[in-house]
């Protein structure tokens, strides 16, 4: 666990680096603490906790630009939250011009639906939404008719099953974005 002077997360270096090691953050809600040192092959992980995506915007995004920019991994950003850290995980997809996110039955307001697809609308480069969605259907839906009338690409993607452990449905997830990486 690393710890800042504003919030905690741990960060796992790939082990092998190369000019095309991407960084994954993950947004977890407290629940999910399996999470929190999470490895996975080649990729650097980087985890915070939702609360902390909530509260320590400007904070996160440092974080994330300095990493970015250590692991030379600018063009190789991804986000991954589910839940309640579904939302802060689109976000923060868009605030740092990651290349795609994958929001597993992402939890917003009606007012944080409107406020990302207003960011949404200033943002010259977007993410690749891919949305998980077995539950909250209307405000997903929603969301995806907006992005669709902005030409965001946006994807509902096939939820894995939902009596896996979280770390295995973080698992199928980050090989679906392996697979995802190679052709972006």
């Amino acid at each position: 666990m690393t710890h800042n002077t504003k919030f905690a997360y741990d960060f796992t270096p790939a082990k092998v680096l190369s000019n095309f090691t991407p960084l994954v953050v993950i947004v977890y809600d407290q629940k999910e603490h399996e999470l929190q040192h999470i490895e996975y092959k080649m990729w650097n992980i980087l985890t915070v906790e939702n609360h902390v995506a909530s509260h320590s915007k400007e904070e996160l995004q440092t974080l994330i630009k300095r990493l970015v920019d250590e692991y030379e991994c600018e063009d190789h950003i991804y986000f991954y939250g589910s839940e309640i850290g579904g939302y802060n995980a689109m976000l923060h997809a868009v605030i740092n011009n990651a290349n795609a996110l994958y929001a597993y039955n992402p939890q917003m307001t009606e007012i944080e639906e409107n406020n990302l697809s207003t960011l949404l609308n200033t943002t010259e480069d977007t993410p690749i939404f891919y949305l998980c969605n077995s539950q909250n259907a209307s405000q997903v839906n929603s969301f995806i008719e907006k992005c669709k009338k902005n030409h965001i690409k946006v994807n509902l993607e096939h939820c894995p099953k939902s009596d896996y452990q979280t770390v295995h449905t973080l698992q199928e997830v980050l090989d679906f974005l392996s697979r995802m990486v190679s052709q972006i």
